[in-house]
């Protein structure tokens, strides 16, 4: 998996063939095809390792997070490193393609809504007492779209002080929404 996921990232959804993963991998074609006898199975389960080494990382993270005190900063830029990395770039080739890719569409929309529930879970416990703030829901499904929107913005313009200055002023508005009553 770790192969595919590899090859998705240097040569994108197109240029990914079981061949290919299957030489990056050291295995035999014969051993790729009793695993993986179509590309789609093979992306399918690709996508699944992929949310699986993206929701191990934040909660491998999430026991660098400081205990108690302000976690706004902290756990933004948590969610930040995770978007800008290379899990998160393979994951879009792979939105890309299910846009006219029914299976892999439905194999995706299955793992993000996983994914997604794990994330959510990870906000919840990273910002503890917080969470329970009535808008919390929208800061935490506003931050993702926010870290989404950077992470896609990145593969054009490479900006890195713009991005910056977007988390600091998100960090900002996200403490003053949690310190004010509803």
């Amino acid at each position: 998996m770790d192969a595919a996921v590899a090859c998705l990232l240097e040569r994108g959804y197109a240029g990914t063939t079981t061949t290919e993963v299957a030489e990056r991998a050291g295995v035999s074609r014969g051993a790729q095809l009793h695993h993986f006898p179509t590309k789609a199975e093979m992306v399918a389960h690709a996508v699944r390792h992929l949310a699986e080494r993206w929701i191990g990382q934040f909660r491998q993270a999430r026991t660098t997070l400081p205990r108690g005190g302000d976690r706004i900063s902290p756990v933004i830029d948590l969610v930040w490193s995770s978007f800008s990395g290379p899990l998160f770039m393979a994951a879009v080739e792979l939105w890309v393609a299910s846009r006219t890719d029914r299976k892999l569409h439905a194999t995706l929309l299955s793992t993000e809504r996983q994914t997604g529930r794990s994330i959510t879970a990870f906000f919840d416990e990273a910002f503890g007492e917080a969470a329970a703030h009535p808008r919390f829901g929208d800061l935490r499904r506003l931050t993702l779209y926010l870290m989404r929107g950077m992470a896609l913005e990145s593969i054009l313009e490479p900006r890195e002080r713009r991005r910056r200055e977007a988390l600091e002023l998100w960090k900002r508005l996200t403490a003053l929404t949690l310190a004010a009553q509803e």
